[in-house]
């Protein structure tokens, strides 16, 4: 029986690590890959470096054989609702074996564990009872966890953490997807491109140093190609100042009432959002401004996008109505296909697509579904404006995925 392997994935951008992890799926006997990776907006709070087609497009000729979308605003979101999304998709597609994924345990039954122990109600207790005092999510759970369970260093590591609500999704979900994890090589957050895999993290910051030729060695031949192909049409990369202006322009326009609504904003928040995108001059200082012990860095700026958005706290708990393809080689086509047949989810090609998907679903899912469609609209509209060459904001609803046939 062939096996499908999932990977929930960024790209951002596509580097030998990644190609690493495809490498290490194949080995495991994965005839089909498909990557569930986030679009234009990524789980840091912030814009890709490259736009979601060319992201794909080097995730495809680098070994993936599908590419679909995991849609704002789940892409974009703290680890709780990013994996929660993205699991939910890989589960309606009906054809996923197992999900394979980084993380640095490498340990799959210590990090089920923790998953186990977190969804018991008494961690769900200590931690609601932790974080609301003066301390951060991350931070609470933490001290939750070790104050039921004891003293565990696994959980302050990022893609472990990510690595723990993928399974806790799993297991809520009751999916038959068999949770696969390969011990990271890289250090996520780390600027040194040191050792055999940079990560992704190091590999932007050099982008955003003008040093885009220097990544050549640190990437798939023909991911970099591809990189190369998306810099002559203006989609790479994408400019942080002028997505920096957008947000803080968005927060000087906008009113307490409405902020105070959007996902992330609690404990009057929204009150200082706006005093200080008042005095901010950039979106740096606004965010150095901002940032205290209970708010990570990563936490504002998901804050501040949510807010320039208008995403609402309530909106990440709907689900996801379908997604998008990116990607496709021969053998993605044919899954493709059975997905068709037996998903659970549909796979639209372009976004008018999406209306029709609507109209077919009931009622009480049309307001919702109609609520993540323009929440998607306003996200690209936003992202076409930061592009090196900015964009009508319907430039990414006619763009169609990449196939090799």
């Amino acid at each position: 029986m062939k096996r499908t392997s999932a990977i929930i994935c960024e790209f951002n951008p596509f580097h030998n690590g990644h190609a690493h992890l495809f490498s290490e799926a194949r080995k495991r006997g994965a005839e089909n890959i498909i990557c569930i990776m986030s679009g234009n907006f990524v789980q840091r709070g912030e814009i890709a470096i490259a736009d979601k087609f060319s992201r794909a497009e080097a995730a495809l000729l680098s070994g993936a054989d599908l590419v679909l979308e995991l849609p704002m605003p789940f892409s974009a979101a703290g680890a709780e609702y990013f994996a929660g999304a993205a699991i939910e998709i890989a589960d309606r597609l009906a054809v996923v074996d197992e999900l394979i994924f980084g993380s640095e345990s490498g340990d799959i039954n210590a990090l089920s564990e923790i998953a186990k122990n977190q969804l018991s109600n008494e961690f769900s207790e200590k931690l609601s009872a932790l974080y609301m005092g003066d301390i951060g999510y991350a931070a609470a759970s933490q001290l939750a966890y070790e104050s039921l369970y004891g003293n565990n260093d696994v959980m302050s590591s990022p893609n472990n953490i990510l690595a723990i609500e993928y399974i806790k999704s799993i297991i809520k979900l009751k999916s038959e997807i068999t949770p696969v994890t390969i011990k990271r090589e890289d250090n996520f957050l780390s600027e040194s491109i040191e050792g055999e895999f940079p990560s992704a993290s190091a590999l932007r910051s050099m982008i955003l140093r003008d040093e885009a030729e220097e990544i050549r060695s640190h990437m798939p031949k023909k991911a970099y190609e591809t990189l190369e192909r998306a810099e002559k049409t203006g989609s790479f990369p994408t400019d942080i100042k002028k997505y920096g202006l957008c947000i803080l322009s968005a927060l000087r326009l906008a009113s307490p009432d409405a902020i105070s609504q959007c996902e992330g904003i609690s404990g009057g928040l929204h009150n200082r959002i706006i005093r200080i995108a008042s005095e901010a001059k950039s979106y740096e200082e606004l965010l150095s401004m901002l940032s205290t012990k209970k708010y990570t860095d990563a936490r504002l700026r998901r804050s501040l996008l949510f807010s320039a958005l208008d995403i609402k706290h309530e909106d990440m708990y709907l689900s996801p109505f379908c997604t998008k393809l990116l990607a496709a080689n021969e053998k993605g086509r044919s899954v493709l296909s059975d997905i068709r047949k037996k998903g659970k989810i549909s796979v639209v090609t372009k976004t008018s697509d999406k209306k029709a998907v609507i109209e077919e679903l009931c009622e009480n899912k049309k307001a919702e579904a109609m609520r993540l469609f323009e929440i998607e609209k306003k996200s690209e509209a936003l992202f076409t404006l930061c592009m090196k060459e900015p964009k009508e904001a319907s430039f990414y609803e006619k763009m169609s995925p990449f196939v090799v046939k």
